[in-house]
């Protein structure tokens, strides 16, 4: 692990001519609005370089990205969890509709992480549900673990 190193070991690690997956499908997502109805349009973006030892990754690649704002009220904080969501829409029948459209989203997402652990014959998309608190799981579940039996009758929706 080199993000404590100094900052001449992390510029070793540098890559200068990458582009995040993510803005790729963003920008195909953004362009052709048949593809995706709910994806908002892409304004502009950016690729820099990181200038100087302060940056994470000196001399590594840096991306802005700008897009419309978008109607609705937020149901997710800063790391990504959705503790809003439940505040927000305290009964089942209000809270169905958005993770209906949560699902049916889904295919457009590209660059989890966890990706690679998950095996195409268990119930994903509804792990992902509960990966951004959109359902309640009992604390001993990790629907996204390679070990997850795809069990969700605990699951508050």
């Amino acid at each position: 692990m080199t993000e404590f190193a100094p900052p001449a070991r992390r510029a070793q690690q540098a890559n200068t001519s990458f582009t995040p997956e993510e803005l790729t499908a963003f920008q195909m997502l953004s362009a052709h609005e048949k593809a995706s109805k709910v994806t908002p349009k892409l304004l502009a973006f950016q690729e820099k370089t990181q200038d100087g030892d302060n940056w994470p990754v000196p001399g590594g690649f840096l991306t802005y990205v700008v897009w419309e704002k978008v109607p609705g009220i937020q149901l997710g904080d800063s790391t990504g969890a959705a503790p809003y969501f439940w505040k927000s829409f305290p009964r089942k029948e209000d809270r169905a509709p958005i993770q209906k459209a949560f699902l049916e989203t889904f295919n457009y997402w590209v660059g989890f992480r966890k990706w690679g652990a998950i095996r195409p014959e268990r119930n994903v998309r509804k792990g992902w549900l509960a990966f951004f608190d959109l359902v309640k799981v009992p604390p001993r579940q990790q629907p996204l673990e390679a070990d997850w039996d795809g069990n969700t009758k605990e699951w508050k929706f």
